[in-house]
């Protein structure tokens, strides 16, 4: 059985690989792209960054494929004649000549209950909702972004006071739940079921503002805005704020009282645990600024 895993990422190669080889299959090639998008060859430090830490940390006997551009990506899946492709944390659209060359297909594991969350973001989304509970959908890829056939899905309760890496561990350990069911259903030739289009929604990258703290909200909202913003998937670690008529950057915060800056908020006070003063010219706007007591 030739397996093909396609990530950006070390924990998600290194998961699709361990169930992989439970269940009696050993995956032949790892491939990830150094591009910053799907259109373009450049590289970006971020994406050399990691695509240095797939070489070094895959596990062994695996071959990793690190190209430029989703053109080379594409070749070096077909030379491998894959029997099934698994993908995951991969966020660009692979086109219909590698989805349907593998003759199981090709199954990607996207962190929400599908239909809802589709898109590049779920995690971060339902963080700053205040979900008590997170999904994990194993499903077959089609022309769509996460719109393919169901295969297997699980759903898994996060800590109201998770952040940053507390909440990843906990959607790793669940993308390894849901593969091992996909894959006996995948072997056994079952399509999965269709997804409603009706209960459908989309995950896409924070706005702007979202970037920006406004202490008029509630705490509880404040609270799960620093706790999406730690996950680190829009690009730095928290949102902006002004404390004391300074900009800081918000890394982590506190609906009960610690030894830290407390800041009153629309309802209730929340309490700064850990966070970075900026240099001066990130000051939000006037209406969201707070003195810390």
């Amino acid at each position: 059985m030739r397996i093909v895993l396609v990530s950006q990422y070390v924990s998600a190669l290194r998961g699709m690989a361990r169930v992989c080889k439970r269940g009696g299959y050993l995956p032949v090639a790892a491939v990830c792209t150094r591009a910053e998008s799907s259109t373009s060859g450049r590289s970006t430090p971020r994406m050399v960054a990691l695509s240095k830490a797939l070489v070094g940390s895959c596990p062994p006997g695996l071959s990793v494929n690190v190209v430029d551009g989703m053109g080379p990506l594409c070749d070096v899946i077909e030379r491998y004649s894959p029997d099934l492709l698994l993908v995951r944390g991969f966020p660009w659209r692979l086109p219909a000549r590698v989805l349907q060359a593998p003759r199981f297909g090709a199954v990607n594991l996207h962190p929400s209950s599908l239909p809802e969350f589709r898109g590049p973001f779920p995690v971060d989304w339902a963080i700053r909702r205040g979900d008590p509970e997170l999904g994990f959908t194993a499903h077959r890829m089609d022309a769509g972004f996460d719109t393919g056939r169901v295969l297997a899905g699980v759903r898994f309760e996060v800590g109201p006071d998770e952040f940053g890496s507390a909440v990843w561990h906990r959607v790793d350990a669940a993308a390894e739940r849901v593969l091992a069911p996909a894959l006996d259903r995948v072997f056994a030739k079952d399509p999965g079921e269709e997804q409603d289009d009706t209960q459908a929604s989309y995950a896409g990258a924070f706005d702007v503002d979202d970037g920006f703290v406004d202490w008029t909200r509630s705490a509880q909202e404040i609270h799960h805005q620093v706790r999406a913003w730690s996950l680190g998937s829009q690009g730095v670690e928290g949102p902006l704020a002004d404390l004391d008529g300074s900009p800081v950057r918000l890394l982590r915060t506190s609906l009960t009282a610690i030894d830290a800056p407390r800041v009153s908020c629309r309802d209730a006070p929340i309490w700064l645990a850990d966070f970075t003063r900026l240099p001066p010219g990130n000051t939000p706007s006037t209406e969201r600024k707070a003195s810390a007591k």
